[in-house]
């Protein structure tokens, strides 16, 4: 049936031919690689775990055990 905007989707009625199984799972995979070839395609997000090559490692001589939001804190407060 066409609608406004083109084809409209509508219930199969009883009298409908029902295909095979095998033809039902080739047409569902022929849409389902359709839809995957369109879609955009996402990398996956690295685990924390995950070492990755832009991340920078900070030494533990550089690091007093004090956080450096705390440090900026106490300095703002002394003004």
């Amino acid at each position: 049936i066409m609608g406004k905007g083109g084809l409209a989707a509508q219930k199969p009625s009883r009298s409908d031919e029902v295909l095979e199984a095998q033809q039902q799972w080739q047409i569902n995979e022929q849409i389902k690689s359709h839809f995957q070839a369109l879609a955009p395609i996402r990398h996956r997000k690295p685990l924390r775990s995950d070492n990755s090559d832009d991340h920078q490692e900070v030494e533990d001589d550089q690091f007093d055990g004090i956080p450096a939001e705390f440090k900026k804190y106490q300095q703002l407060k002394s003004l």
